[in-house]
């Protein structure tokens, strides 16, 4: 299928939704609204560069995978409870913090903050305020 009619369907189903609209379509239509522009963008930069080599199939087609690497062997993971420990450390020197600033400052991975934020609060030691702020209880 061409890309053109791809966003004819696309630009259809959005007006029959919009002709509607109900609290259930909301989400399907910001979702199309998103897909729309996304491809918009591409073709037009399609159109605007070089035209793709005969041994690309076309525009959605996957890339090579790399090929696997050795992994590096210098980087050790480092244990939940040593994150923990500069969690801690962090917010005590600091105060309470957003999330984003945690994130930041202690450069410990997303999940692992997740996983961090979570069990610090059913331990009662972490503590998350009305505006989004954590805090360390003082309970280990």
């Amino acid at each position: 299928m061409d890309v053109q009619k791809i966003l004819d369907r696309l630009k259809r189903r959005r007006r029959e939704i919009l002709s509607q609209l109900p609290p259930a379509l909301s989400s399907e239509f910001r979702e199309l609204e998103t897909t729309i522009g996304c491809v918009e963008k591409e073709v037009a930069l399609l159109r605007t560069s070089a035209p793709l080599p005969e041994s690309s199939g076309g525009l959605f087609d996957r890339p090579s995978p790399d090929p696997p690497s050795e992994p590096d062997q210098s980087v050790r993971p480092v244990p939940l409870a040593e994150r923990k420990t500069a969690l801690l450390e962090y917010l005590n020197a600091h105060g309470p913090k957003s999330r984003a600033d945690i994130l930041h400052a202690t450069g410990i991975p997303a999940g692992s903050l997740s996983a961090l934020l979570t069990r610090g609060t059913a331990e009662g030691s972490l503590v998350r305020s009305a505006d989004g702020l954590w805090a360390v209880t003082g309970k280990k």
